[in-house]
Order: structure tokens, then C-alpha cells, then sequence
């Protein structure tokens, strides 16, 4: 077994693991309290995401675009304060979506939290990775309806002369 084989196995392992755990989270809190607003997108989200996750992978260029696209994302999402009363209640002052990432009272310090930081970071990698899914699958549709409405190319007038 070669390095390849070993990197191809482990990546194949933690896609496949990543997927059916957001799967199962989804599902479980889905089936624990149907919630409403963001919180719903969330776990539809997850749940979507998971699932394209346990498919066929897109292009490892792909997954680095889908990255760094998560992270402007989390970042983007950051800078607006939020009215949404998710978690750190008491503070008056939100930033994140879906979840809370900052938040404080006016002249206090400012409270992060890692937790929310992750899963706002899967929820915008599950959430470009369904966007990068439709796509491949619109542009790959669309080259298949042009090529079948496309007239076949009239056979060579060389092979009609001898």
C-alpha cells in the first residue's frame, strides 16, 4: 500500500465521517424540536450538506475554493451585530450568523466563542458545498442538452470520393 493509497483511504474515511455525523445531528435535533428561523436553515444545512458529503467528492480544487470561501463567509457574517437571542444571553451586543460568535454589553469585555466559531465554519462549508453541487450539476445538464440537440457533423466527402 503506497502513500497514495493511505492519503486516499484517510480522505475518503474522514469525508465519509464527516458526513454521516451531520447527517445524525441534523436528524436528532430535526427529531428533538422542530425549530424555526435560522436554526432551521441550520440543520437543513447540515443535513443537505451531509449528505452531498456521503456522495461522490468534487474536485480537491473544489474543496479548497468551498474553504476559503467558509471562512470569508464566517468572517462576512461576523461583522453585522445580529437581533437573534441564540446563546450568551445577557449580552446585549451579537455578532454571527448562524450562531453567536461575539458578544458583549457595552464597555465589557468582549466574549468569543470557539464552539459557535466551528460549527458557523461547517455550517458555510456544508452551505457552499450544496451551492457548488447545483452548479456542477446545472452546467453539467446543460452540456448534456446541447450536445443532444446538437445535429451529428455530416460525414467526410473524402470517404465519398474513392
Amino acid at each position: 500500500m503506497g502513500d497514495g493509497d493511505l492519503r486516499t483511504t484517510l480522505a475518503v474515511g474522514a469525508r465519509l465521517l464527516c458526513g454521516w455525523a451531520c447527517v445524525a445531528v441534523a436528524l436528532l435535533d430535526l427529531a428533538t424540536g422542530f425549530e424555526t428561523g435560522p436554526y432551521l436553515v441550520f440543520h437543513l444545512v447540515l443535513l443537505a450538506g451531509g449528505l452531498l458529503l456521503l456522495q461522490n467528492p468534487p474536485h480537491p480544487f473544489a474543496y479548497a475554493a468551498i474553504t476559503v470561501l467558509a471562512v470569508l463567509s464566517t468572517v462576512v457574517a461576523a461583522l453585522p451585530p445580529t437581533d437573534q437571542v441564540c446563546c450568551m444571553l445577557g449580552l446585549t451586543v451579537r455578532h454571527g450568523y448562524p450562531l453567536t460568535l461575539l458578544a458583549w454589553n457595552q464597555g465589557q469585555p468582549v466574549h468569543f466563542a470557539p464552539a459557535h466559531a466551528v460549527a458557523d465554519l461547517a455550517f458555510w462549508f456544508l452551505a457552499w458545498t450544496i451551492v457548488v453541487f447545483v452548479v456542477v450539476r446545472v452546467g453539467s445538464h446543460r452540456r448534456l442538452s446541447a450536445a443532444a440537440t446538437t445535429p451529428a457533423a455530416p460525414a467526410s466527402s473524402a470517404a465519398s470520393t474513392s
